[in-house]
């Protein structure tokens, strides 16, 4: 009996007791900050060559705290600290804004910062970021490896990005039904990888637009940031899309647009389909990559081979005449001859996707190319 009281009167006074009394594990000395964001700086301090008292949170003029009790770091200013190795923010809950401009940094972990929004790390050392936050707003990593890049993330239908002069920028733009984000950066090789992760019971509708040389599947991207690119994302609900029809493993193409539709990715092209004689012409860039080949040309012939897994397909500009090689040689008359406009090769795609065993559909209202194998 006795001991039942006494666990009832603990709880009663556990209820009793003001927030602020209950928040003294974060503080043990009382000092008024957050032991877990002191133990960071100090850490910094130790390993990253701040110069800063240890223990002295009311002196480090670096950084902003908020109101709360024990009070967090919201703000962290280390720019031009002279700061070199792997900087740790880890416990770092509340940090809104990190700068480190003009140190030798060479690798960031700011996994699990939920509230951070704004990361400033140009002229360091970087080499890679990973697992980036998805609500950041802002990553601006100018001359890392004579890399400039600079990062927004915001839900569509608004996308903030701010372009630096002659550089490469991302922005990503998705709605409020899954996180499209950055898992890594290699400021080094310039390749990112994005992933798109549906919210639970929503599905990836759709996502690009990626460049043709991009690593694309269903939920993961990766490709090399050489120039400016925007990358989108729309989920919708699992069953309204499970009772869609999708030609997952279909390539669309469209009259006079520079896309490019493989299964739920889009990826962007260099030129777009034209119509010749009634029927549609494409560059041979983009047949390859819808298709997974390579082409090789001969300038002296004005001969373009399309390299595939299991066969080649050859054809010559002006000519109707052309050659699909399996294991034994064809010779195929084509309705219109390849040509070259603006310094591109096109070749027809009817022709080509069934050389490859393909099916192509054409649609002249949505004036849209469906090919499916």
């Amino acid at each position: 009996m006795k001991k039942t009281v006494w666990i009832l009167g603990c709880v009663l006074l556990l209820l009793l007791l003001p927030s602020a009394a209950l928040a003294v594990t974060d503080d043990h000395d009382n000092d008024g900050y957050h032991d877990g964001d002191v133990a960071v700086v100090n850490n910094i301090i130790d390993n990253n060559g701040l110069q800063a008292a240890k223990d002295a949170p009311e002196s480090w003029d670096f950084v902003v705290w908020d109101g709360s009790e024990p009070k967090r770091v919201v703000v962290l200013d280390l720019n031009n600290k002279n700061l070199s190795g792997t900087i740790d923010l880890w416990n770092l809950k509340s940090l809104v804004q990190f700068n480190c401009d003009n140190n030798h940094l060479t690798e960031i972990n700011i996994a699990g910062l939920e509230n951070l929004k704004y990361l400033y790390c140009s002229n360091n050392n970087l080499k890679k970021l990973n697992d980036i936050p998805s609500q950041l707003k802002v990553i601006c990593l100018t001359d890392n490896f004579e890399t400039i890049i600079e990062y927004s993330f915001v839900a569509a239908p608004i996308m903030e990005c701010g372009l630096v002069d002659d550089a490469a920028w991302l922005a990503l733009a998705c709605d409020d039904n899954g996180v499209l984000q950055v898992k890594e950066y290699d400021l080094e090789s310039k390749v990112v990888t994005l992933t798109a992760t549906p919210k639970e019971g929503y599905a990836l509708y759709g996502w690009g637009d990626f460049p043709l040389d991009a690593d694309a599947t269903y939920d993961k991207a990766s490709f090399t940031l050489d120039e400016n690119v925007i990358v989108g994302a729309s989920f919708e609900k699992a069953e309204e899309i499970e009772a869609q029809e999708y030609a997952e493993d279909g390539v669309v193409m469209m009259l006079g647009e520079k896309k490019l539709r493989k299964g739920r990715v889009v990826y962007t092209t260099d030129a777009a389909p034209i119509m010749v004689d009634n029927r549609v012409m494409v560059p041979i860039r983009t047949v390859t990559e819808a298709f997974n080949g390579k082409a090789e040309w001969n300038e002296t012939a004005q001969r373009v081979t399309l390299c595939f897994d299991d066969r080649e397909i050859t054809m010559t500009i002006g000519s109707t005449q052309a050659c699909v090689e399996t294991t034994m040689e064809k010779a195929v008359e084509l309705d219109v001859a390849p040509l070259i406009r603006d310094g591109r090769t096109y070749v027809p795609i009817r022709f080509v996707a069934e050389a490859l065993d393909a099916q192509v559909q054409w649609s002249g209202e949505e004036k849209t190319i469906l090919i499916t194998k």
